[in-house]
């Protein structure tokens, strides 16, 4: 391997380490738009003008739906940046630089194989998704509150 197409290389993994860093950024986004709004949704049942709280209850919890959906519709492109930036790695092992040695972040554990990917940010995620989904538990208690008329 010649010094270009090491740096071409290099070039293409922090590109990869990059795109990682962005969809991080996207799926928490995508978590705060739609706690944002089911809690906005909340408070307009609450208040009591609106005629069917019911309606917005529902729209709650489509909104929840397609936070989930960005949540791991950014994982899913995080993983296939992930998969090519181990592609990229194991052409430089193939041309004797070890670079899991050298920057010292061996796992014996994990398989370095595209099709076994290791799922990084499975707790992340998941912890994500949960609190999409409770974000519409305000709107639920507003609508019972005005439904059963317990105020």
């Amino acid at each position: 391997m010649d010094r270009e197409q090491f740096e071409v290389i290099c070039l293409y993994l922090k590109d990869r380490q990059n795109l990682v860093a962005e969809g991080k950024k996207a799926r928490w986004e995508a978590t705060k738009w739609s706690v944002a709004a089911n809690l906005g949704l909340a408070a307009a049942v609450a208040s009591g003008a609106i005629k069917s709280p019911g309606l917005l209850l529902l729209f709650c919890v489509a909104v929840s739906i397609m936070g989930i959906f960005f949540v791991r519709f950014y994982d899913h492109k995080m993983t296939e940046t992930r998969k090519s930036a181990m592609y990229l790695q194991k052409r430089l092992k193939g041309y004797g630089i070890d670079v899991d040695n050298l920057t010292g972040d061996r796992d014996e554990g994990i398989e370095y194989s595209t099709d076994k990917l290791p799922t990084w940010d499975l707790k992340e995620s998941a912890v994500l998704q949960v609190v999409i989904a409770v974000s519409i538990f305000p709107s639920f208690v507003a609508w019972a509150v005005n439904f059963f008329g317990w105020y």
